[in-house]
């Protein structure tokens, strides 16, 4: 069969290397048969590789069949780098964390106690990077840890950021619940940037703007976003109030932001004229001196109702004196008969007008502008 084939191949290239060996990645799902319903038994290469220095492990399972992840994985202290795809990660009773381990990549993985994750960032004390990418088995989750960098999260009901004083960069695209935002006294918001006043780089996707909306957004932080230089947001709908006070809240925020990337959504008829003037009332004379490129991806059919997003572009055109570049990515929206929809008229309106504009602005300082 072809997966004693392949066993035999690695327990022959195991056992005939001498030396340490650092760094292995294994595809499980290579190992299988998509009928096949043996367990292939990986646990004594793994216990060979955590005695031979094993710093850095890949178990990358591609298939449709999710398998328990070794336990002989529990038993290698000295890894700096883990990353799990597929399977279910139950640590043995003895497990008390990774000690050295400094990234940490878990890819459709379930966990079997909903307090799993938090324990092993508890006691990881190295860990500076950490991936949950729709995995199974977490509802919320607490960030109170003092190395971590970088966090990626989907799939996720709710998350409370504690002292998190290095973390630089946070991606959120999970559908956060709002249930214990809304009996909060402070602003998630508000609790982000206090329990990491440090971040460099934030994505943020879908409801976990609403999440962070929720309990009450303030014009600006009381303490500056200093350090933040990259903010996603996406998508933003332009008849949703909230969402935008909290994308006007992190802009004047952020006094040194160098890019900035918002996904507009279309913006309903009836409030169109409304999200105008919330707008320019919220902008007054506030300025983005360090902005340097700013894209605006504009999702679904663009109309003649395209009019808050244009203004925010001219926003950002004016209130931009260090700006370099402009990109304006127009999505083009087709029918299931493949006929254009979006409004051709509209859509060369804004381009002509928002070219008119930038000319204008280009004769005291100079910038690129790309439709």
């Amino acid at each position: 069969m072809a997966h004693d084939k392949a066993m035999n191949i690695v327990n022959r290239l195991l056992l005939l290397h001498s030396g340490s060996i650092l760094k292995f990645v294994l595809h499980i799902s290579s190992l299988y048969s998509e009928n096949s319903t043996c367990s292939i038994d990986i646990d004594p290469w793994i216990l060979f590789l955590s005695r031979n220095g094993i710093k850095e492990l890949t178990l990358c399972n591609l298939g449709s069949i999710s398998h328990k992840l070794p336990s002989s994985i529990f038993s290698c202290q000295g890894l700096t780098h883990l990353k799990l795809s597929m399977g279910e990660f139950a640590p043995t009773p003895v497990f008390k964390g990774f000690q050295n381990i400094t990234s940490l990549e878990f890819r459709k993985v379930t966990f079997p106690a909903a307090n799993m994750v938090e324990t092993i960032i508890s006691t990881s004390p190295l860990l500076e990077r950490l991936k949950l990418d729709d995995c199974d088995g977490i509802d919320h989750l607490n960030i109170h840890t003092h190395n971590l960098k970088y966090l990626y999260v989907n799939v996720l009901e709710s998350i409370c950021f504690k002292q998190s004083p290095n973390l630089t960069e946070i991606i959120i695209r999970s559908d956060l619940m709002l249930e214990d935002s809304e009996n909060s006294k402070m602003s998630n918001l508000i609790q982000l940037f206090d329990a990491a006043p440090k971040i460099e780089k934030l994505f943020l996707e879908v409801n976990s703007l609403k999440f962070l909306a929720a309990g009450g957004v303030p014009d600006r932080l009381s303490t500056p976003a200093n350090q933040l230089k990259i903010l996603m947001l996406s998508p933003i709908n332009f008849s949703d109030f909230d969402l935008l006070s909290l994308t006007l809240c992190l802009i004047r925020s952020s006094p040194n932001l160098q890019k900035l990337e918002i996904g507009a959504s279309a913006c309903k008829k009836a409030v169109a004229d409304l999200a105008i003037i919330f707008l320019e009332s919220h902008w007054a004379e506030y300025s983005l001196e360090q902005l340097r490129i700013v894209k605006i991806n504009l999702i679904g059919k663009i109309t003649g109702r395209s009019r808050p997003e244009l203004e925010l572009i001219k926003i950002l055109l004016a209130r931009s004196p260090s700006l370099e570049t402009l990109f304006i990515d127009r999505a083009r929206m087709f029918n299931r008969r493949n006929v254009f929809l979006n409004d051709a008229k509209a859509e060369l309106k804004m381009t002509r007008e928002l070219a008119q504009f930038s000319s204008c602005i280009n004769k005291s300082r100079n910038h690129f502008l790309e439709l």
